[in-house]
């Protein structure tokens, strides 16, 4: 099962310039400038309406004030999918364990646990695993959840990841090798 949903929100003084776009797409114009709490508050709305609640938050009221520069439009494509993995994970093979977060905290949580033949990758600041779903993509391809798992703070890795570093990762994971991996 896959929703897939697609949206610009624009402040109200720049509706009229989009009328092109809102035959195609959902248009809805939101206070983003004048009011974003109310704004944040009609983006998520929104998001979780079409994600089946599966996204209930997506924006914050601080995100939408970009400072002085707040733009007015905001361009939203939110997908929410419950898949079953290719190849599954045993229920014998979950146990608890420690998950390391990076505040420091170690809460115990269930990790799923598979030994079998994974596209593993790793770079310098990096590990990534691609896993496949039973499902595939409209060209036939396996849709895949690709997790990375940097090796230092998370927040500045993924600031600072471009759209090149992340087709250069899903480059490296078309190797194949037999690895055990644990996932929470």
């Amino acid at each position: 099962d896959m929703q897939e949903a697609e949206a610009l929100f624009v402040d109200d003084k720049l509706a009229p310039v989009l009328k092109n776009f809102a035959r195609r797409h959902d248009v809805v114009t939101v206070p983003m400038v004048s009011d974003a709490q109310q704004a944040a508050r009609r983006v998520n709305d929104w998001v979780s309406g079409r994600t089946g609640g599966r996204i209930p938050e997506l924006v914050t009221p601080e995100s939408l004030q970009a400072g002085s520069d707040a733009p007015g439009l905001l361009a939203v494509n939110a997908i929410a999918m419950q898949g079953k993995w290719l190849f599954p994970f045993s229920e014998q093979e979950t146990v608890t364990e420690d998950f390391h977060c990076a505040d420091g905290s170690t809460p115990h949580v269930q990790m799923m646990h598979q030994d079998a033949c994974w596209s593993v990758a790793q770079g310098v600041d990096w590990l990534a695993v691609k896993l496949p779903y039973q499902i595939s993509d409209w060209s036939g391809k396996p849709v895949c959840m690709v997790a990375i798992l940097p090796r230092g703070d998370a927040r500045q890795f993924v600031d600072s990841l471009t759209v090149s570093q992340f087709a250069d990762i899903c480059e490296a994971l078309k190797q194949k090798r037999d690895v055990e991996i644990h996932l929470g």
